[in-house]
């Protein structure tokens, strides 16, 4: 047996990769809510005060939202450097 065959057949490297995988996608997906926040801020806070929405209560949004996105990316992080 060759070594791409046998690593290619060993359980606990599937799974390794396999976490590696969800956790990568998970910050791929935090990544693009985070760039997206700004628009979103928009968005919502139009949608509860009308269109003019001043750049303070956005700002304040995003600040607000972007600490809990950095903290649960911080947190997949370390789950991904852990299967890394």
């Amino acid at each position: 047996m060759d070594l791409d065959t046998a690593l290619s057949q060993n359980q606990g490297l599937i799974n390794y990769a396999e976490r590696m995988s969800y956790y990568q996608s998970e910050i791929n997906q935090l990544d693009q809510t985070i760039s997206n926040l700004a628009d979103d801020a928009r968005r919502r806070l139009s949608a509860k005060t009308g269109e003019n929405v001043p750049e303070y209560m956005i700002q304040n949004y995003i600040n607000n939202r972007s600490k809990k996105l950095y903290k649960q990316r911080d947190n997949l992080m370390n789950q991904y450097n852990y299967y890394k």
